[in-house]
């Protein structure tokens, strides 16, 4: 099992059958998610830390060796989290202010956002299995009621409701 702590620059590997940890890998402050794509690789997002100027990283990790086998750094400025993965597991979608849609291939972040957050704060994110819709909460103001917002696959808002306080999550049957 992969387990993370926000509060540590590490993600650690630990066996299932004894709960001890077995190793180690160091990704950076803040993470914030971590997925499993189509070929079982880990990627893991760490968003940084603002007050130890550490900027956030992707990375994507051989589940067998441990290695870190790509990193893609965010800007000191950049606060991504929310990492999601959709239902064929090829495509990552993450919020840095906007949504980024970005494949498993890729070899660079996005530059262009799939779906822009205006004058929204983007809270929240995750993506329908069974119809691969964007789910977005925006937080507003984190005094009102969030509202959520869902996307097409191609960023089109389809529609939005109100949901409870600083909603963030979602979970899809």
């Amino acid at each position: 099992a992969f387990v993370t702590n926000g509060n540590s620059d590490y993600c650690y590997v630990i066996n299932t059958t004894t709960d001890a940890i077995t190793d180690s890998i160091n990704i950076g402050k803040g993470v914030s998610s971590i997925i499993i794509d189509k070929n079982s690789a880990v990627w893991i997002l760490a968003g940084g830390s603002s007050s130890n100027n550490q900027a956030g990283k992707l990375h994507k990790i051989n589940p067998i060796s441990l290695q870190i086998k790509q990193t893609l750094n965010f800007t000191s400025s950049d606060s991504p989290s929310h990492l999601c993965v959709n239902k064929t597991h090829d495509t990552l979608y993450y919020i840095n202010s906007d949504v980024f849609q970005m494949p498993i291939t890729t070899t660079q972040l996005p530059s262009n956002p799939i779906i822009q957050h205006g004058t929204k704060v983007f809270y929240g994110l995750g993506i329908n299995s069974k119809d691969y819709h964007i789910y977005v909460s925006d937080a507003i103001d984190y005094v009102q009621k969030s509202t959520i917002e869902i996307y097409t696959v191609n960023g089109g808002l389809i529609t939005k409701f109100n949901a409870g306080h600083i909603s963030n999550g979602f979970m899809f049957e």
